[in-house]
């Protein structure tokens, strides 16, 4: 006798599609989810990267809720992003259509990207190379839009009708995740404050800005130019919205750093 309190797990020599619905339908972890469509539903065409994102209308972010092929601290450092921002999940959400670009192609249109690509330097992720193609699909709900999904191959594929009716399967199953997931956010927790895409140099003079350090004493510390200081700060005054350096240093204690 089968015990009915025990999960039977689906095998991946089922229909990847009954496979990927069922893994959607059972798990609410975006871990599970990010596999599921690399390793599941998209697996013949081997995709590096998955990232799924909802809208916070309340904020006017988008959050990440699922993720494959990015390393934790990514995932952490980006979690929310703004929906102003110059990168593909944004600009797939505020046009409502879906592209499908190369990486040199997604690499020009969106240079902000870069910003939030992984380093090298960490041996948990992957790095993008320059084939390959990056698919920018805006999810919806009753006709509104509620996020995106960001699909990276990077190895050359083929936009041929199998490709793009498994992308079709895919914004379908999981619109409907992740409008679960955010109908399912808890209202009593505080919103998360959006991160400003902020190079590794303006983190440095950020993190001198905080020390009190002028733009000389910065600018002779990091070998810049006090110009070039300068103009870092005033980006970072306008990334944050802040006023002034003691606005800047409290509003990136509580989002970036």
């Amino acid at each position: 006798m089968t015990d009915s309190s025990v999960r039977q797990v689906p095998t991946y020599d089922q229909d990847p599609l009954a496979v990927f619905i069922t893994a959607l339908a059972g798990s609410t972890d975006g871990t599970t989810v990010g596999n599921a469509i690399c390793r599941g539903l998209l697996a013949p065409w081997q995709p590096s990267i998955a990232v799924v994102r909802v809208h916070r209308p309340e904020i006017d972010s988008l959050e990440l809720i699922a993720h494959f092929g990015l390393s934790d601290t990514w995932a952490e450092q980006f979690a929310v992003i703004p929906l102003s921002a110059n990168l593909p999940a944004c600009a797939a959400f505020r046009r409502g259509v879906e592209t499908h670009l190369t990486l040199v192609e997604a690499h020009h249109q969106f240079p902000m990207g870069d910003a939030s690509r992984q380093t090298p330097s960490d041996a948990n992720d992957t790095v993008v190379g320059t084939e390959g193609m990056v698919s920018n699909l805006p999810l919806r709900s009753n006709g509104m839009p509620i996020g995106t999904a960001i699909i990276a191959f990077t190895t050359p594929v083929t936009l041929d009708w199998q490709l793009r009716s498994a992308l079709d399967s895919l914004v379908a199953a999981t619109s409907l995740w992740a409008r679960s997931a955010w109908i399912a956010n808890d209202p009593t927790q505080p919103d998360p404050v959006p991160r400003p895409l902020v190079s590794d140099r303006q983190l440095r003079i950020l993190a001198l800005v905080s020390d009190g350090r002028t733009n000389a004493n910065i600018a002779t510390e990091l070998s810049f130019s006090v110009a070039t200081v300068k103009a870092e700060v005033a980006t970072l005054l306008r990334l944050y919205s802040a006023t002034d350096r003691n606005d800047l240093i409290a509003k990136s204690e509580r989002s970036w750093c």
